[in-house]
């Protein structure tokens, strides 16, 4: 009876370890979709656009960064 009990214990220490491992992978492969769609914006807007550094801070300024204050 102990035995089965330690036995269930530890399989449900294995199902939380893979369920984190997996939630953990979800948010990974998303994170990184995102950073590879966002350098290959950042490198379309420098070459075909010509936008240097401060061209893509005041685009993003504008665009995305909504509560962003300016000097002016």
């Amino acid at each position: 009876m102990a035995k089965e009990a330690v036995n269930t214990t530890i399989e449900a220490a294995y199902a939380a370890t893979n369920k984190t491992i997996n939630e953990a992978n979800a948010v990974k492969s998303t994170i990184q979709e995102v950073v590879e769609k966002q350098s290959t914006a950042l490198k379309a807007m420098k070459e075909t656009l010509g936008f240097d550094n401060k061209n893509v801070l005041q685009y993003l300024q504008t665009t995305l960064i909504k509560d962003y204050k300016t000097d002016s």
